[in-house]
Order: C-alpha cells, then sequence, then structure tokens
C-alpha cells in the first residue's frame, strides 16, 4: 500500500489555517520552531509540521 505523501502549505494558507498573521509564520520558521522548506523559489511549511504550533494551555488561563 502506497503512503500518503505530506502536504506541503504556503505561508499564506497556513497562517489562514491558524488566524494568524504571515508574519507570525515567518517568525516561527525563522527561529526553529517549525521548519520550513524551499520548492522553487516558494517556503513551505509541512502540515504535519505546523501541527506543532498548536499546543494546549492549562486550565484557568484563558
Amino acid at each position: 500500500m502506497p503512503t500518503a505523501r505530506p502536504r506541503y502549505l504556503s505561508q499564506q494558507a497556513l497562517a489562514d489555517e491558524l488566524g494568524v498573521s504571515v508574519r507570525t509564520i515567518r517568525r516561527r520558521i525563522a527561529s526553529g520552531a517549525i521548519p520550513g522548506y524551499l520548492v522553487g523559489s516558494r517556503i513551505r511549511v509541512k502540515e504535519s509540521d505546523a501541527a506543532t504550533l498548536i499546543r494546549p494551555i492549562a486550565a484557568g488561563v484563558a
């Protein structure tokens, strides 16, 4: 059975998906929080890597 190919998102698509700015995505890539991949001349983020940006918060914080 063939394995599914990873899905790569543009910075804009990821920002829209997470409800943050493209600048936030760029800062996270620059800091190493998520890896960016150069595809041609465009920077993409693997969808599975983007999941690391989402984390639970402690009860009573929000």
